[in-house]
């Protein structure tokens, strides 16, 4: 099984942006020589704007333009002194209006919502509180929250909007903690929808050391009394709740707003805020234009953009419920969010949104799941009733016929996001290509003909018909349900010559969710599972088995891989339902093969970076033909830490262990298998290794220092003219580099075998150069139901359960 680098998260997020940037549909530039709010104008084209955040329409309006100008006039382009020194009289007015604004609770102004975070968590937030994260809180909180989790705060993880999940951590927590911060989104930004404001509140009285954190930002201007929001009205009477907004969106101008409920937290972040002294305060244009929309806050022009948009929402709602088109988006918020699934439907719609005049955006990954891509748009008051009839039209006209282009139904959409099934609705018949193809499923090796399938695998010599057997005998009837599997043979043929033209095989079995994750991460959610050993586990389908590696995908016609690969996505989404399997897991392909990525992330699969394979591909007939194979640094490592000590040990060559050293093996094995953090997998059951003992294609090389006690056991698999080392044990740790010798002597056992290629596993890439290894960059693709678990690893400090 293989790891994710470290940075492939950041690598994975570049495939998936490019791969919409190539599309069209992001990265766009507007070069309008003028901005009045209804257009967008990219490239040589005028659209209608359905796509930015300014949903009263006051960035426009004249009153807002006219004082920014006056104030520019007046004080300048900017007052470049800390706040920490002098505080701008114009900027304290501003602070002094937004407090009416939020019924006369004293509020702090920030150059931006993020910086307001980066203030606040540190001097709120103490090392013995606990801040719970709802999964969808926006990832400017998640960065403050990483702030005080590097000075001992305690952070956790709930699913979005589970109250139910939030009384158990806070239950878990209550005596062991000061305060317990819930942050949340006052609405969030991709789904517009809204917190349980009640269901809080209820819990806040049940427990008094529930607060709350809540940044409302895409609430503000359109919501609440005076503008102040979705949120502030629900919490105003709670003593434990600070509020972040911004002017940057429905207010019309830049800049962060903190409320406060009370002195204490007021005076610390004034006196304190580490933005507040080191970055720049508001320009003198900005505070202006604020200035000047705080006052139709104030007024009963307010009333009547809010009515203003909220006729426009109602309408768009209204449409949009004569269609067949899967919202998920909350009615009542300007934020539409309009399911596509699989990304390959979302960008052929956006794409013809964009043609037929109307800009949107797509909402993709990492704010939503590979697999719940959707299509994203705002509504504003820049846009008349007309362009939402318009909008709405060609969005009805489109829809199916993106979902046609791309061989979906409505309902297999709606089944991503767990939506009702329409009824009446036949599904798609699959579309035909130049010749059909048929797929055949097994579910154990021994259902296919050997020869038929070592032709087919014969570039994996860890999946020939004898090892695959020999794994589905390890794999099946151990009393852990992780040392268990089913198998599935996918084999796709012509249906009028019976021609194979692709094979495949596939694995369901329970990994750790962390074995993609770097190692320290690893350590951390081993402490839990001392007590929790299914703590973050899932059930996964995974391309071949725990003990292969290499390609797994045999293509014989590549004319018909597309085609081939739709059948068996198809077969395995069928097969992920009905086994309650998260994860679908794609591993060790060519990471030079472009069509396949764009293919693959098209169906909501997200590519990652692999380990290097290690192979030694033309293996010298001799070990002086090997040494002249390595690099000059390779060479002096050979030297320094293999020849150098190579007669420190005796070496025994061995088709069968005894029962002691088999004792010794599998607890040398174990051992290192719960050490290795890198590749974080758990124990191999221990019918694999009685297997290989009985097996004639497997043998054991024994290493033992002079005293003749044993160091160092590793299996390693003949097949053909291949030699690949599988399992190597270390029982003793020297000072003389043990790994680097059983690398060495498995490498000089192939030589004497006289085998031409030896496969060296992943991982551990400098220690098999110095041995000969090529490395072989390789790539996967995941796929996962549900990512709660992939966000807790990747995101927070966990604590102990």
């Amino acid at each position: 099984m293989a790891k994710i680098n470290h940075n492939s998260f950041v690598n994975t997020i570049n495939n998936i942006v490019n791969q919409a940037k190539t599309e069209g549909i992001i990265h766009l530039d507007f070069n309008g020589e003028t901005w009045k709010g209804a257009e967008m104008q990219i490239g040589d084209r005028s659209l209608v704007n359905f796509g930015t955040c300014g949903y009263l329409g006051l960035e426009t309006n004249p009153k807002l333009i006219e004082n920014a100008i006056e104030y520019t006039k007046r004080y300048g382009t900017q007052f470049s002194i800390s706040r920490a020194y002098v505080s701008s009289k114009v900027n304290n007015d501003l602070e002094d209006v937004l407090s009416q604004i939020f019924d006369g609770c004293k509020t702090i102004v920030f150059s931006s919502t993020t910086l307001a975070h980066i203030a606040m968590f540190p001097l709120v937030v103490e090392p013995n509180d606990l801040i719970i994260l709802d999964q969808q809180a926006h990832v400017s909180m998640q960065t403050g929250a990483q702030l005080v989790a590097a000075k001992g705060t305690a952070i956790e993880i709930i699913r979005h909007n589970s109250m139910e999940m939030l009384e158990r951590k806070i239950q878990q927590y209550d005596n062991k903690i000061n305060k317990i911060w819930y942050v949340l989104d006052g609405v969030y930004s991709m789904y517009g929808d809204l917190p349980p404001f009640d269901e809080l509140n209820v819990l806040s009285k049940k427990y008094p050391k529930l607060h709350f954190y809540v940044d409302d930002a895409h609430g503000m201007s359109w919501a609440g009394n005076n503008g102040s929001g979705c949120a502030f009205g629900k919490f105003k009477d709670n003593e434990k709740t600070i509020l972040v907004s911004t002017m940057a969106k429905g207010f019309g101008s830049i800049g962060g707003i903190v409320v406060f409920p009370n002195d204490e937290w007021y005076e610390r972040v004034k006196m304190h805020g580490g933005p507040l002294a080191y970055s720049h305060p508001l320009a003198p244009s900005i505070i202006g234009a604020s200035l000047a929309s705080a006052e139709i806050h104030l007024s009963n022009d307010l009333i009547s953009l809010q009515n203003e948009l909220r006729s426009r929402i109602e309408y768009c709602n209204k449409l949009l419920a004569q269609t067949d088109i899967p919202v998920l988006s909350n009615p009542s918020t300007p934020i539409y969010f309009l399911g596509t699934g699989q990304p390959n439907v979302g960008y052929n719609l956006n794409k013809r949104i964009l043609k037929e005049g109307f800009y949107v955006n797509i909402g993709m990954f990492p704010a939503v799941p590979v697999k719940n891509t959707g299509l994203r748009f705002t509504m504003t008051n820049h846009v008349s009733l007309k362009d939402v009839e318009n909008f709405v039209a060609a969005l009805s006209y489109h829809y199916p016929k993106a979902l046609e282009d791309e061989n979906r139904t409505n309902n297999q959409v709606r089944k991503a996001f767990k939506m009702p099934y329409l009824e009446g609705k036949k599904a798609l018949v699959q579309k035909k290509d130049s010749e059909d193809l048929t797929i055949s499923i097994f579910h154990s090796i021994n259902e296919i003909d050997e020869q038929i399938w070592n032709e087919l695998s014969s570039e994996n010599v860890m999946c020939t018909h004898s090892q695959l057997k020999m794994n589905e005998e390890a794999f099946q009837g151990n009393d852990l349900i992780e040392e268990n599997m089913k198998m599935y043979y996918f084999i796709v043929t012509k249906e009028a010559t019976d021609q194979i033209v692709c094979a495949t095989l596939f694995s369901q079995i329970l990994l750790k969710d962390d074995v993609f994750s770097e190692a320290s991460k690893s350590i951390l959610v081993e402490n839990v599972r001392e007590k929790n050993p299914y703590f973050l586990t899932s059930n996964y389908l995974m391309m071949g088995t725990m003990l292969t590696e290499g390609n797994h995908l045999f293509v014989k016609d590549a004319r018909f891989l597309e085609q081939s690969l739709d059948l068996i996505l198809k077969e395995l989404s069928g097969i992920q339902e009905k086994n309650d399997v998260n994860t679908i897991l794609l591993r060790d392909l060519d990471s030079e093969n472009q069509q396949l990525s764009k293919y693959l992330n098209g169906k909501g699969f997200a590519r990652f970076d692999m380990p290097n394979g290690n192979i030694i591909p033309d293996l010298p007939k001799s070990e002086s033909g090997l040494v002249e194979t390595l690099s000059k640094s390779s060479k002096q490592n050979f030297k320094r830490y293999i020849k150098k000590f190579e007669d420190h040990f005796y070496v025994e060559i061995k088709d069968t262990l005894d029962e002691d050293e088999m004792k010794v093996f599998k607890k040398s094995q174990n051992e290192l298998t719960d050490k290795n953090f890198a590749v974080n997998l758990f124990r191999y059951p221990s019918k694999f290794f009685e297997s290989s003992n009985r097996n004639q294609a497997w043998e054991f090389i024994i290493l033992k220092n002079k005293e003749f006690e044993i160091v160092s056991i590793g299996s390693a698999l003949k097949v053909g003219s291949s030699y690949v080392p599988v399992l190597i044990g270390l029982k003793t740790i020297t000072k003389v580099k043990v790994y680097h010798q059983m690398l060495f002597q498995a490498v000089k056992r192939a030589i004497s075998l006289g085998c031409n290629k030896v496969h060296l596993g992943l991982t551990a890439d400098s220690a098999k150069k110095d041995v000969g290894a090529h490395q072989v960059s390789r790539v996967g693709f995941i796929q996962s139901k549900d990512n709660y678990n992939f966000e807790v690893i990747e995101n927070f400090r966990l604590t102990n359960e």
